[in-house]
Formats: C-alpha cells, structure tokens, sequence
C-alpha cells in the first residue's frame, strides 16, 4: 500500500474570467482553487455477489494493492467507480471508503 502522503494528491488550478465592464474595458480576473485527488483501486477478486469494489488507497477494508488494479487519482469516487467499470463491468463503490458510490442491497 502506499504510504499516506502518496494517496492524495493537491492541484492547484487558475481559473481566468473574462469580461468587459460598461465602458468596454476588458477585465482579466484570476480564481485559484485548489483540487485534492486520493488514489483508487479496484479490487481484482469479485465479492459473493459478483461485484468488484473500488477503494481509495487508505480505505482499511481494501485487500492490498497486489490483489487490485490501480484506477489512479480521481477527484470522487464517483470516476473512479466509471474508470473500473472499463475494467471490471460489474464494479461498486465500498461501504466504508467510496460510500456515495456504493449501491449493493447488503453489506
């Protein structure tokens, strides 16, 4: 597994807005935000009823990353769970770490 520093990672990102005001001046304005990415796996051994869950690289509950495939940084687990989708059709998100992806009728 990776180490904590290595699961999420930080984008700064610049947004420009351009416009023009009343007089027709062009105006630049500049908006930074900020990003943060965590690391997702999919879990290469499908549970009993056939799915193949997506964890982040810090989730307690996932089974090593020697027994899933790496999906790489996303920003909700929301694309991640499409990115393993690719891989493994039948795919959900994790109880416990890509909850708002996780759509299983039992636990």
């Amino acid at each position: 597994m990776p180490t904590e520093s290595d699961t999420n990672l930080t984008i700064g990102i610049i947004e420009y807005l351009l416009q023009f005001d009343r007089s027709n001046v062009f105006i630049q304005e500049y908006y930074y935000s900020e990003v943060i990415m965590s690391l997702f796996y999919v879990d290469k051994n499908a549970q009993d009823n056939g799915d193949h869950e997506i964890h982040t690289a810090t989730c307690s509950h996932s089974p090593g990353s020697k027994n899933c495939d790496a999906l790489g940084y996303h920003t909700a687990c929301s694309t991640a769970l499409e990115a393993a989708k690719k891989i493994y059709p039948q795919s959900n998100g994790c109880y416990y770490c890509s909850y708002s992806s996780y759509t299983s009728e039992s636990k």
